[in-house]
């Protein structure tokens, strides 16, 4: 994986972290979607 990529991917953990501590449940539903597709795109 190439440097953009990871910080791309780091940014996007990052934003799945805000998110669960957040606590609003729309989000927290929203980037199980998001974390599904990552799973499919990383193949």
């Amino acid at each position: 994986m190439d440097q953009k990529m990871g910080r791309v991917k780091q940014g996007l953990y990052d934003f799945y972290q805000l998110v669960e501590e957040s606590g609003i449940k729309e989000f927290i539903k929203a980037i199980e979607t998001l974390k599904t597709w990552q799973t499919e795109m990383d193949e």
